[in-house]
């Protein structure tokens, strides 16, 4: 029977370097809290183009349980969990500073024109970082303080976009950053259409 995350668990990490015809496990992205019964889930994952890639991961904390199939059923939601690495997932760097302990995650959009800005979905709104994770703030504005299950940035990077529960989709105008030039794979600009309606 599935267990429905009613047990203890980690994000492992698996790498293939021949294009998928072996894999190799890594080390664990998002660990379970040391010390305690407790699920980690991989909600989101998203790579950059100079390597490097981002978890994003939920959880909770276990309790005993007679009924349950595993003999756990849930308790307290864990502290949101974002990591990095640069090396293939032989490490990661946890990089969740600043974001709220009380809320889960679950979306992250990273930007490819400039790689240490990334948003995330919270339970509570959208969280934007400007220096690779290494702290974050909120970045609701007039957006309500809800459930944003998912968080995407327009191809020229020019708009952010969320999506939440029971609220709508919102459309956030970025000012792109000038100095950007697309590389020749990229067929994306950095500019925008300061006259763009809704349709």
């Amino acid at each position: 029977q599935p267990s429905h995350g009613r047990k203890v668990g980690d994000v492992d990490t698996w790498a293939s370097e021949d294009g998928g015809d072996t894999w190799e496990k890594r080390m664990s992205g998002a660990p379970h809290e040391p010390g305690s019964s407790s699920n980690r889930m991989n909600v989101a994952f998203g790579a950059l183009p100079n390597g490097e890639a981002l978890l994003v991961a939920s959880g909770w904390s276990l309790k005993p349980d007679a009924k349950s199939v595993t003999g756990l059923e849930v308790d307290q939601i864990l502290r949101p969990w974002v990591s990095r690495t640069g090396d293939g997932g032989r490490t990661w760097q946890d990089v969740s500073g600043g974001l709220p302990s009380h809320a889960g995650v679950h979306s992250i959009a990273l930007d490819r024109f400039t790689p240490d800005v990334m948003y995330v979905g919270t339970d509570v709104g959208v969280f934007k970082s400007t220096n690779g994770g290494a702290t974050w703030g909120s970045l609701n504005g007039s957006l309500p303080h809800v459930v944003v299950y998912d968080v995407q940035l327009s191809r020229d990077g020019s708009h952010l976009y969320a999506f939440t529960h029971g609220r709508g989709a919102w459309i956030l105008d970025r000012t792109p950053n000038p100095t950007v030039t697309p590389t020749p794979t990229q067929t994306a600009t950095a500019t925008r259409n300061p006259t763009a309606t809704r349709t």
